[in-house]
């Protein structure tokens, strides 16, 4: 419509909490594409749950193993190329390999597509980008993960990486692991992680059969604390431990609320 943009959501809760919040913000976005749009109005979506189709577990062939990931992206820099990692002439997607996969994964330049949309299908996708950034998602995949044994190799990655001025966006002791989460530009976020065990039957016997009788998430920890430790001679055992960086005095910051706060190493 040439003075106003309509978006749908899927609930009233949904409009309510965008125009509540984010509506000057979003209509300040959509005016730098389109002067003359002064409102944007919302029709609420609802699924047709009725003629949705579900598929049977017990009726699909088991896959063998996961093999790739691919992340889409439309801003990449121009003044960067993949080099060796490339698939054909165009310089548009990248296969990354680093064992005995041929793409574990795959980078893909999305920007030439995005050029050929139309105008509302650029505002939609300029609106989603920017609440991709702004808002945290808690639906979708959350992160790819990365196994690093032993803990000597996983602190190496991470002094390599902070030579680089890559620092870790988040940093927690899982209980069973210990990871190390790197977020991208566009909020994907990676982590790098290493085992709290030594062999199959100590997995087996002691962290496997315990599950999960703690919180699930983990508690926050400080990698340069932890590396200390290490480099003091502290046994696997104390470096795996709950909250073993956090100061004297302080509580650590576990559970739903370490995912929340993400940065927040104590409290």
């Amino acid at each position: 419509y040439n003075d106003y943009l309509i978006l749908g959501v899927p609930t009233r809760f949904f409009r309510d909490w965008i125009v509540s919040r984010y509506l000057d913000k979003i209509l300040e976005q959509v005016k730098s594409f389109k002067l003359s749009l002064n409102r944007i109005e919302f029709k609420i979506i609802e699924d047709n749950k009725q003629n949705q189709e579900y598929l049977k577990i017990n009726e699909l062939n088991k896959v063998t193993e996961i093999k790739d990931s691919i992340l889409n992206y439309n801003r990449l820099n121009p003044n960067l190329n993949f080099d060796s990692f490339i698939e054909g002439k165009s310089n548009d997607i990248a296969f990354l390999a680093f064992d005995e996969e041929h793409h574990r994964i795959a980078i893909a330049n999305t920007e030439p597509g995005v050029k050929k949309l139309g105008f509302i299908s650029k505002i939609i996708l300029a609106f989603r980008n920017w609440l991709n950034k702004n808002i945290p998602t808690t639906i979708g995949l959350d992160h790819i993960s990365y196994c690093l044994n032993p803990i000597d190799k996983w602190f190496d990655f991470y002094h390599k990486a902070k030579d680089r001025g890559l620092e870790p966006y988040w940093t927690i002791n899982h209980g069973w692991i210990t990871g190390m989460y790197y977020k991208d530009p566009d909020g994907n976020l990676v982590e790098l992680f290493f085992e709290h065990w030594t062999n199959d039957e100590e997995y087996k016997n002691e962290i496997s059969a315990r599950g999960f009788p703690e919180e699930p998430v983990g508690t926050n920890m400080d990698i340069d604390i932890l590396y200390q430790m290490y480099k003091n001679g502290e046994s696997l055992k104390n470096l795996t431990k709950k909250g073993n960086t956090v100061p004297e005095g302080k509580k650590p910051v576990a559970g739903i609320q370490a995912a929340i706060n993400m940065r927040k190493k104590f409290k």
